[in-house]
């Protein structure tokens, strides 16, 4: 059966100009059976939560289009209920760009696949 069609499926939107991370993330969290939508900007991330409201968002800080404040700013003001942002990031000051926009958590670019799967079970 495909992932998509799986009912009850966590809906994952994941946010990067990445390629490469894009892909690999993708594909690790669509094995463990979440519905990862993968988006390289701010606009399309945010069209996408419009849509269909997602259950988490995993989003880097810099994007084009904006950056995540920008996201998590226009996010907001979306009807509740909101889903919770994990913040993915190789910038050496992620983690206090995370907590001061109301990020749930924070994952260096550089994360241990197991670290990162415990957090999405977590806010999913």
């Amino acid at each position: 059966m495909d992932v998509a069609n799986r009912i009850g499926a966590a809906r994952i939107i994941l946010v990067d100009d990445d390629e490469a991370f894009l892909a690999m993330v993708s594909a690790l969290l669509t094995d463990e059976g979440y519905v990862v939508e993968a988006v390289a900007d701010i606009r399309t991330a945010l069209d996408s939560a419009a849509k269909a409201a997602p259950d988490l968002i995993l989003l880097d800080l810099q994007m084009p289009h904006g950056d995540a404040e920008d996201f998590m700013a226009a996010y907001q003001a979306f009807p509740k209920p909101h889903a919770a942002v994990i913040v993915i990031s190789g910038a050496t000051d992620a983690r206090a760009r995370a907590t001061a926009m109301g990020a749930r958590s924070f994952v260096p670019k550089s994360f241990d696949i197991t670290e990162l799967l415990a957090l999405v079970s977590l806010h999913t």
